[in-house]
């Protein structure tokens, strides 16, 4: 037995000589006409550049974290080039506010917003390790995610700001 082009998976293989043998032992029973087959991996729109995701993470660090989780951060800004470190203390600093916050605001929904910002921290960590700056872009961009999903989880399930924060 050879491996043989798989249209499939589009590797040589040897999941026809395989078919072929199950088929001759009627153990099963080939389409006359299998329909042609798309991609297995969808296509994905392309990352933003960093530069836009810095911004993103920004402009949600000062219009959502700071009113709602940390007022006493500064503001990430809007009008420059954005340090990288500097967002990832403050994604760090929102994330440690939010695990140390009063007994009285210990709720689901706040253990929810926490653990998708401890994610955030997490994924912008993981931006000092990449390789390259496909590697960087794209843990940032999972960074932002994890920000608008702690957002949202706000905004759905809490919607006043963390004691001392307003």
């Amino acid at each position: 037995m050879y491996p043989e082009h798989c249209p499939f998976h589009r590797t040589d293989d040897l999941c026809l000589p395989v078919a072929r043998i199950l088929a001759e032992q009627g153990l099963i029973t080939p389409a006359p006409a299998a329909p042609a087959v798309r991609s297995l991996t969808p296509e994905l729109p392309p990352l933003p550049s960093g530069e836009e995701l810095l911004a993103t993470i920004a402009h949600r660090i000062d219009v959502w974290g700071r009113v709602v989780i940390d007022p006493t951060l500064p503001a990430a800004g809007q009008d420059r080039p954005h340090d990288e470190r500097q967002l990832r203390f403050m994604v760090q600093a929102l994330s440690e506010t939010v695990a140390t916050a009063p007994a009285r605001e210990q709720s689901m929904d706040w253990w929810t917003v926490g653990q998708a910002l401890r994610d955030a921290q997490s994924a912008a960590q993981h931006s000092t390790l990449a390789q390259d700056e496909a590697g960087r872009r794209l843990w940032w961009y999972l960074a932002a995610r994890h920000l608008e999903h702690a957002e949202q989880t706000w905004r759905a399930h809490i919607g006043r700001p963390l004691s001392g924060a307003a």
